[in-house]
């Protein structure tokens, strides 16, 4: 069973992301509040998470009972016990940026798939600013969970400016190495449409 969590806030709340991607279609329609300061990256990170902490909006018991009542969750539990399997893919602004709330989707996760006897995988994504932060690493690495990374190459600097997480967070490419990062997605776009120059990126 394979679920995609979204986390939502109120357009009223002006939901905040670390990134700043040109191309972001959220950014505008749910008029999001972009981008932090590279002098003081996790100043400002822990600033966003505490604030979208407070502004997303989630009932649990609701989110259960949606589950409960999916197909697949029937056909899930027909299975023996040792072959029930749940993966969740949690999305945000930035899901990673959004720790605390992270943190909480993922116990609430936990605590549904154990209800039920369901092995749980958890993964989420980023642009990889917030990997700035070893808390965030150590936790991932703790409770085995696993972060896409949303990076575009040779075109990053659309996503965040002329600061490169890969290059420019000591923490990235050996969370790379330790199966933390475990995925890459480059979108591709008129300002960066060369496929060979990224995947030798």
């Amino acid at each position: 069973m394979n679920i995609s969590l979204t986390g939502y806030v109120p357009n009223e709340c002006k939901a905040k992301c670390s990134g700043s991607c040109a191309y972001c279609t959220a950014a505008s329609t749910m008029d999001y509040s972009m981008s932090c300061n590279k002098n003081h990256l996790v100043e400002d990170l822990i600033k966003i998470d505490e604030y979208m902490s407070k502004k997303v909006v989630c009932n649990w018991d609701k989110v259960y009972e949606t589950l409960e009542h999916t197909r697949q969750f029937r056909e899930e539990m027909r299975k023996p016990e040792e072959q029930r399997f749940l993966h969740v893919d949690l999305w945000l602004a930035d899901p990673v940026t959004c720790f605390i709330y992270l943190k909480e989707a993922f116990a609430k996760m936990k605590e549904f798939a154990d209800k039920h006897n369901i092995k749980l995988t958890f993964s989420s994504s980023t642009n990889g600013l917030p990997l700035a932060r070893t808390e965030i690493i150590d936790w991932a690495k703790e409770h085995n969970v696993t972060f896409q990374l949303s990076h575009d190459g040779i075109g990053q600097w659309i996503r965040t400016g002329n600061f490169d997480p890969i290059w420019d967070i000591p923490n990235a490419i050996p969370a790379i190495r330790d199966g933390v990062v475990n995925a890459v997605n480059c979108t591709l776009s008129f300002y960066n449409n060369d496929l060979r120059m990224n995947m030798r990126y």
